[in-house]
């Protein structure tokens, strides 16, 4: 379970503002092992999440513009 919470983070950091690989470490989860759907479901919450943490700070930002 450990391994498909690394990835979620993983991906949220990834598609919000910090830089972050998770297709490396999904590869080699592929590779290890892991069930590819699970890895998909996890890795695709993750980024919905890191997308929609970026919509909520452009919106919150908006209120700043001059």
């Amino acid at each position: 379970m450990s391994a498909y919470l690394g990835l979620f983070l993983t991906a949220f950091l990834a598609a919000s503002l910090l830089p972050a690989y998770s297709e490396l470490l999904f590869a080699g989860l592929l590779l290890r092992g892991y069930d590819p759907l699970a890895l998909w479901a996890w890795a695709s919450a993750g980024n919905t999440l890191g997308s929609a943490l970026n919509w909520a700070l452009a919106r919150f930002m908006l209120r700043f513009e001059s």
